[in-house]
């Protein structure tokens, strides 16, 4: 073995990689108490600065389907996480049932195995507030566990992830936790997480407001040979106040970093709200068409500023209050489904008239209602303009085409959406003269479908048959 002075070489080796080795920030928690179980989670974070290598824990959970979610600052981008653990109660391997914009997902290991998944294409600034919320439901004997994430910067909801856990009445157990973590050895700089307003719905429908909290280190990690020991001073945690409001806040890293609470500490911010304050769904707009003579198609949009949709309701009335058994119903728990179609009864296939409502559930089971069509004398109008409709679309359904003549330049967009409210072509751009886009050219095929307009006058949106 070569030798340096009288050190062999590879014992020098030895000590620094066991020096790296405890280069970590500490790793602390902030867990708050719940001794419910659980279908909805809800908590918002912030991350004040950037710090490479550091996982924010956002919400975790225990239970027969146990995960966690929260955002990471990684050497590719920052992204979002969902993920949760395989258990011995899994009657089949964890699977992703919808994944949004972005999100993928792919196996993990290391400290236990499961389903991981995350999304780049979702960026998070920093200093600025996300919320995250995780919802569980049953489907069959499985339970599915999905995760909507609010956008700091646009305030627009998008759901990121649903998985398929094979196990019957999986819940959110336990305590919700959130952690810091350093996983690359990087102790010399400072990570901060700020974290407010974190819930718990229980099974049997009541709201937790979990505004009490345990800070923690990880005592492992500070005692001697620990991945933390060469920082084992620097951490800090406890609660704040910023013209946000109040927050719990982590620090861990940075060799001006002190603690100024005891290990572990506990915290509280008194909150007086009986439920998460967000605002709840609400549908811009609400379009149907007649299909042959015994049935309808409806689509929506809803408002991405508002909670997002979890399950809707399509019925068909005698009678425009609504009142009394529906004469025929559709529906479905469909986080991102944006259209149906609804079996007519006999009353409404010739004389007589019949009623429409559509029932749109959001996230957290607030309700909105609206009317969907009316159909009298088996007549139904196909386009539903939007409010303020724009001047200069106009759609020939006969035809198959779509005309865009205004005067002057405009930008444009046209989109045809299948009844999932998948866009299945799409096109943008600015137009200088008249425009038309047929129908059979964009090769849809056939089923219902949505089509949608806007230009920078205005929205104009139609329900279609199928297309031949």
């Amino acid at each position: 073995m070569k030798r340096l002075g009288s050190i062999p070489a590879g014992l020098l080796l030895a000590i620094a990689g066991e020096t790296a080795a405890q280069n970590s920030a500490p790793s602390s928690h902030m867990v708050f108490a719940s001794g419910s179980k659980g279908d909805i989670l809800v908590n918002e974070v912030r991350v004040p600065g950037k710090t490479m290598y550091t996982y924010y824990e956002t919400l975790g959970w225990g239970g027969s389907a146990g995960g966690y979610a929260g955002i990471q600052e990684h050497p590719n981008g920052r992204n979002f996480i969902f993920s949760i653990w395989d258990n011995p109660e899994h009657k089949a391997p964890i699977r992703s049932v919808f994944t949004g914009h972005g999100t993928t997902t792919e196996k993990f290991g290391g400290e236990g195995t499961g389903l991981k998944s995350w999304n780049f294409k979702l960026p998070w600034a920093s200093a600025t507030w996300y919320a995250l919320a995780a919802r569980a439901w049953p489907v069959g004997q499985d339970t599915y566990y999905g995760m909507w994430v609010r956008d700091g910067v646009s305030g627009k909801w998008r759901h990121l992830i649903t998985m398929d856990v094979a196990a019957a009445n999986s819940t959110f157990n336990g305590g919700l936790d959130a952690f810091i973590e350093d996983w690359s050895s990087t102790g010399t700089s400072r990570r901060e997480t700020n974290i407010r307003g974190a819930w718990k719905r229980t099974t049997a429908g009541a709201w937790e407001s979990l505004g009490n909290a345990r800070y923690s280190v990880n005592g492992n990690d500070l005692a001697a040979g620990g991945r933390s020991y060469n920082f084992r001073g620097n951490w800090d945690g406890g609660k704040a106040r910023d013209a946000t409001g109040d927050y719990f806040y982590m620090v861990a890293g940075g060799s001006a970093t002190a603690a100024s609470v005891s290990n572990p500490s506990t915290h509280a911010i008194p909150r007086v709200e009986v439920r998460p304050a967000y605002a709840p769904l609400a549908a811009d707009r609400v379009a149907a068409v007649l299909l042959g003579t015994d049935r309808v198609a409806v689509s929506w949009e809803i408002d991405s500023l508002k909670l997002p949709q979890f399950r809707y309701v399509l019925e068909a009335f005698d009678n425009p209050g609504f009142a009394g058994k529906p004469l025929s119903a559709a529906e479905e728990t469909a986080p991102d489904k944006s259209a149906d179609t609804l079996a007519l009864p006999a009353a409404g296939q010739g004389a007589g008239t019949v009623y429409g409502r559509l029932t749109l559930i959001d996230l957290f089971d607030n309700r909105a209602v609206y009317p969907a069509f009316t159909l009298r004398n088996g007549s139904l109008a196909a386009v539903r303009p939007a409010a303020g409709a724009a001047r200069g679309i106009s759609i020939r359904s006969r035809a198959g085409s779509v005309v865009l003549a205004s005067a002057g330049a405009e930008t444009y967009s046209v989109d045809f959406l299948d009844a999932d409210g998948r866009i299945r072509y799409g096109e943008s751009g600015i137009r200088q003269s008249r425009k038309e886009f047929t129908f059979k050219a964009v090769g849809l095929g056939q089923g219902v479908h949505l089509l949608r307009v806007r230009t920078s006058k205005g929205t104009l949106e139609a329900v279609l048959p199928g297309i031949e």
